[in-house]
């Protein structure tokens, strides 16, 4: 997944438990918060971000967006070695390969009024996926290829706690 995709997973699963959620999409924070600087040069760990939360001309900018809360997130996805696989059912037989997925996702929750870590929270996920080329008696078909999906589950797990997470914060 890319950043945009994330935004869109992460967005849909804080709306899911809470639908009048207003959240601003990272490139456009940023252009706000560092307006005429290139966008590959602002902060993107929390602990590039944590300094920041005490210099007044980014607090004034912020305050303008009325954010209260900064996520950052970290991404990570494995894959395992590869496995032949071969299976027949019912006159079709197939050749194929298959691994194991596995994604892990962090979100540091960063509390732009008090100016400190607030949070973090981690979710994972983890699955199969490969190919398979399937052989309709001595006719070779195209390969099939199927998805685990990692990625979108821990993403969409993430971004449920952490709306709850933020939620409980302002009770």
């Amino acid at each position: 997944m890319d950043q945009m995709e994330f935004e869109t997973c992460f967005g849909d699963a804080m709306r899911a438990k809470k639908s009048d959620l207003a959240i601003i999409p990272a490139n456009e924070f940023l252009r706000s918060v560092f307006p005429g600087t290139d966008l590959h040069e602002a902060p993107r760990t929390s602990e590039a971000w944590l300094p920041m939360l005490h210099d007044a001309e980014f607090h004034q900018r912020v305050n303008r967006l009325r954010v209260r809360y900064l996520v950052v997130l970290k991404v990570s996805t494995f894959e395992g070695s590869s496995r032949r696989t071969f299976g027949a059912a019912q006159g079709v037989w197939g050749v194929g390969g298959e691994w194991d997925r596995t994604s892990s996702m962090v979100a540091e929750i960063l509390d732009l009024r008090e100016a400190r870590q607030s949070g973090k929270l981690t979710s994972s996920a983890h699955g199969k996926q490969g190919f398979v080329v399937p052989v309709f008696v001595i006719i070779p078909l195209p390969p099939v290829p199927y998805f685990a999906a990692t990625e979108g589950k821990a993403c969409s797990s993430l971004g449920k706690a952490v709306t709850k997470f933020v939620l409980e914060k302002d009770l």
